[in-house]
């Protein structure tokens, strides 16, 4: 199987921006801990898992445990054939990442560093049915949100939580495809239009900026675990 493998001009701001420094802020908060445990539900072909090894693989030299959930036998395929091509120990599950599959998992772990989540729209009843293992077991969770309803949701769901980020679905996707993303035509992939995405408004302010974010993003800790 080919994969095609696209790197576009830096730096591309939108939501995975900030993603990206939270998820790499758990592994380094957990670098004294025996072991770091995250899952990534719907993990596509295993980016955010990958990253986290990576980073803890140049960081300690201790066990890591992740769990890979995705219900696309294709990206499932392509998750196997990063993870081999990198040498990363892993467990992937081919299927929907429901209450069952996530109750059982979490019940035998005691701690979990790291949650990420994005399921395409199955977030709320997934969220409602594990809150109570969440409160738990897992001391940080990342959202991927899909809609007004989804989003505003789990903030009240999570209300005893500490939120760390958040940042509302996109109302102008037409402007981020024709200013960003380019529906991801290589012959305009570098040719980000910065300026008029500043004048046009379609991104949201964040703690780091401006972020041209299409979905929506929550970033909770566990009172448990952390302090405000």
């Amino acid at each position: 199987m080919l994969i095609r493998m696209f790197s576009p001009e830096l730096p591309l701001i939108d939501e995975e921006y900030t993603e990206h420094i939270y998820v790499f802020h758990s592994v380094y908060r957990a670098r004294t801990r025996k072991t770091f445990v995250m899952a990534e539900l719907g993990a596509r072909w295993g980016t955010w898992g990958a990253r986290t090894i990576g980073l803890w693989r140049r960081l300690s030299e201790n066990p890591y445990d992740v769990l890979f959930v995705e219900s696309d036998r294709l990206h499932c395929d392509a998750l196997t054939r990063v993870q081999l091509l990198n040498n990363f120990s892993y467990e992937l599950r081919c299927e929907s990442a429901t209450v069952e599959l996530m109750s059982e998992w979490l019940h035998r772990r005691e701690h979990v560093d790291l949650i990420d989540i994005d399921i395409q729209g199955a977030e709320l009843d997934l969220l409602r049915g594990i809150k109570h293992k969440l409160d738990k077991h897992v001391q940080r969770i990342i959202v991927g949100t899909h809609s007004k309803e989804i989003h505003e949701t789990p903030c009240q769901l999570f209300s005893d939580w500490i939120i760390l980020h958040d940042s509302k679905p996109a109302k102008d996707t037409a402007c981020i495809v024709n200013l960003l993303r380019r529906n991801y035509d290589e012959s305009k992939a570098h040719s980000f239009e910065w300026d008029e995405i500043l004048s046009t408004g379609c991104f949201q302010d964040s703690e780091f900026g401006p972020i041209c974010n299409w979905d929506g993003e929550l970033i909770l800790d566990n009172p448990a675990f952390v302090t405000a």
